[in-house]
């Protein structure tokens, strides 16, 4: 099988150019291009802008009490979510997500548990860290609800109205990510190459006028699943909406190869007369941030068909060149991983307990495989990597 790289993202932001009182030429488009700006333009203009508010938003109301009840969103306000994101995804273009009804419950569940406790607009509230679960909430529920929150949360304060595609235009532009400026975490979910499907959610705080809204769309076997496209580009490298791109919407460059330093980024201007490139400024790699150093050896465990194509795990570590550590290298980083992400967890951090899950899972599997290959009890030989997905 082909090995599956991860996706690098890079943001740039482009020095600010000083207008004059000249008129400006508009662009001058091929045929094919008016096209697509005419399908844009009549996609969007069929896109709902109806405003929704804390009566309109719910078919069913959340009960934040025993017994604890999610609540149902509108349909409509879930479609019209759905149908901005998979606009936003044909922009760049990606396939449509679809939107299972599970996806949705489980999303639901994260909001409304993250508005039973009124969770601050922090990252804290990716996963539920630090929060204590109320008592009318299951142990189930909550757990979904960890899960569901580690996707994109918005969170918009004194929320009398608003509509669905500023709650997902918000999270594309990624103009006021709290994770800091530049970070593209909630686009590159919404424009990942391996997503398949999505959940919506969407609840009022229990005693305030904050709107939780949750886009749960991270799933294990789409984690896994090779990319539909080796690179994406914001604003997209065709044909793209001035309205999408303000002075402080971060510019990024997402590829399925590694790029391991901070490289020069260069813009062409093509409205002019005369093409003119402009030096991208407040670079930053943000490497496999994203998806994290776990998901490529994931990859490589699933993908090797022989012990050479495994060793690559260990390129860049201090077991590199010594293939026959290779298992011990593996079970050293289960016994670490644990250690590590209950600190980072305990500690306050934001980070989960899905992604360690399918790490460990994926390198225990494939450990027990090749040990049980080793000993070869009742002369029977294992697939490693079937036993790597099993984990």
């Amino acid at each position: 099988m082909k090995k599956h790289n991860l996706l690098v993202a890079i943001v740039a932001v482009v020095e600010c150019i000083a207008f004059t009182a000249q008129p400006v030429q508009a662009a001058k488009y091929s045929k094919s291009e008016a096209k697509q700006v005419k399908y844009f333009q009549r996609k969007y203009k069929n896109l709902d802008k109806a405003q929704y508010n804390r009566n309109s938003i719910y078919q069913q109301t959340p009960n934040f009490a025993n017994p604890f009840s999610p609540g149902v969103l509108n349909p409509a306000y879930i479609s019209t979510t759905m149908d901005y994101v998979n606009y936003y995804r044909d922009l760049v273009g990606l396939p449509s997500e679809a939107n299972p009804d599970d996806a949705n419950r489980s999303a639901q569940i994260g909001a409304a548990s993250l508005a039973a406790v009124n969770a601050s607009a922090s990252l804290q509230a990716h996963g539920l860290i630090n929060y204590l679960r109320p008592n009318y909430i299951s142990e189930n529920d909550w757990g979904i609800a960890e899960n569901a929150t580690l996707g994109n949360i918005n969170f918009l304060d004194d929320a009398h109205s608003a509509s669905a595609g500023e709650i997902v235009t918000d999270l594309m532009r990624e103009d006021n990510n709290i994770a800091g400026a530049g970070n593209i975490g909630h686009r590159a979910i919404i424009l990942s190459t391996r997503a398949t499907r999505m959940g919506i959610g969407a609840a009022y705080g229990m005693s305030t006028d904050m709107l939780y809204s949750v886009e749960y769309g991270l799933f294990a076997d789409d984690i896994l699943r090779a990319p539909v496209k080796s690179r994406i580009v914001y604003p997209a490298a065709k044909v793209f909406p001035y309205e999408l791109v303000g002075k402080d919407t971060p510019w990024s460059y997402s590829t399925t190869k590694r790029i391991s330093s901070k490289p020069k980024i260069y813009i062409t201007d093509l409205t002019k007369n005369k093409k003119k490139r402009y030096r991208a400024t407040q670079v930053r790699n943000f490497k496999t941030l994203f998806y994290g150093e776990g998901y490529t050896t994931i990859s490589t465990l699933l993908n090797a068909n022989t012990t050479a194509e495994a060793e690559a795990v260990l390129n860049n570590s201090w077991f590199y060149g010594h293939s026959s550590l290779l298992i011990v290298y593996l079970a050293l980083i289960v016994l670490v991983k644990v250690f590590a992400a209950t600190a980072t967890n305990g500690g306050g951090g934001c980070g989960g307990t899905f992604a360690p899950s399918l790490f460990l899972g994926c390198i225990g599997g494939y450990v027990f495989a090749v040990l049980w290959n080793t000993a070869e009890p009742f002369g029977i030989t294992l697939p490693c990597t079937n036993f790597a997905l099993l984990g």
